[in-house]
C-alpha cells in the first residue's frame, strides 16, 4: 500500500493527494508543502514541514525515511534510492545502519542528482547539492572483507557541493564549505570555510566568515 497509493493519486490535484498521503502511516506532510509530478514512497516515513518542496520526475523509493524541514527543497530529475533494510544480509554487519534522507531546513538538491542512501545522507541548515549529475554514494565494496560496507554522508551548514561532485561514505563536508566541480570527497577535512578540490579533495583556498554564500537567508533550486 505504502506504494501503489502514491503512485495511483500521483495524477490527482495535490491538495487531494495530500490528503489520501497523509492518511498512511508514518506520513506527515505540512499543508504549505508540496511534491510535484513525482514518485516518492519512502518504505516507512515521510515528513514534509511548512514550505518543503519537492519538484517534477523524481524518483524517491526504497528508503526507509525522508524528511524535509521547514522551506527546503528537492529539484527534478533526481533518482534517490538505498538498498533497503529487510530481505537482505548484505550490511549484516551494520544493524545501526539508517537508510533515509534528512534535508534540513532551507537546504537542498537541485537536479538531475543520484543519491544513493543506504545509510544517511543528511543536508544540515542552508546546506546544497548544487549544479548537475552529482553522486553521492553511501555504500560501497570493503576490499578488506570482501563485502558491500556503508557509512553515512553530511554536507554541513551554508556548504555547497558544487556540479559533477562525487561523495562516498563516511563524507563530511564541513560547515561554511564548498566542494569545487568535478571533486571527489571521501573523509571529512575536518576545517571549516574552506574550498575543497581535486579528487581526492583538499583545501586549495580560505573564506571569510562574512562571505555572501554563508550569510544567505533564503534558498532556490528550482
Amino acid at each position: 500500500m505504502r506504494t501503489i497509493v502514491p503512485l495511483l493519486s500521483i495524477v490527482l490535484p495535490w491538495k487531494v493527494r495530500r490528503r489520501i498521503l497523509n492518511r498512511l502511516p508514518g506520513v506527515d506532510l505540512h499543508p504549505d508543502s508540496r511534491i510535484g509530478l513525482s514518485i516518492v514512497c519512502p518504505r516507512k516515513s515521510l515528513v514534509l514541514e511548512e514550505g518543503a518542496r519537492i519538484g517534477h520526475l523524481n524518483v524517491i523509493w526504497k528508503i526507509d525515511r525522508l524528511h524535509l524541514g521547514t522551506e527546503s527543497q528537492i529539484g527534478q530529475l533526481n533518482w534517490i534510492s538505498a538498498i533497503r533494510t529487510e530481505g537482505t544480509t548484505i550490511f549484516d554487519a551494520y544493524p545501526d545502519r539508517r537508510p533515509e534522507l534528512v534535508i534540513e531546513a532551507r537546504a537542498g538538491i537541485t537536479q538531475r542528482h543520484y543519491l544513493d542512501c543506504s545509510d544517511s545522507v543528511r543536508l544540515e541548515e542552508f546546506g546544497l547539492l548544487g549544479g548537475v549529475r552529482s553522486t553521492v554514494l553511501a555504500h560501497h565494496m570493503n576490499p578488506h572483507t570482501g563485502r558491500q560496507g556503508c557509512a553515512p554522508v553530511r554536507i554541513g551548514r551554508y556548504s555547497l557541493a558544487s556540479t559533477n561532485c562525487v561523495l562516498l561514505g563516511g563524507a563530511v563536508l564541513p560547515n561554511h564549505s564548498i566542494l569545487g566541480a568535478h571533486s571527489l570527497l571521501i573523509d571529512d577535512p575536518g576545517t571549516s570555510h574552506r574550498l575543497y578540490v581535486g579528487s581526492p579533495a583538499r583545501p586549495v583556498k580560505e573564506y571569510p566568515a562574512d562571505l555572501a554564500w554563508f550569510r544567505r537567508e533564503k534558498i532556490r533550486t528550482f
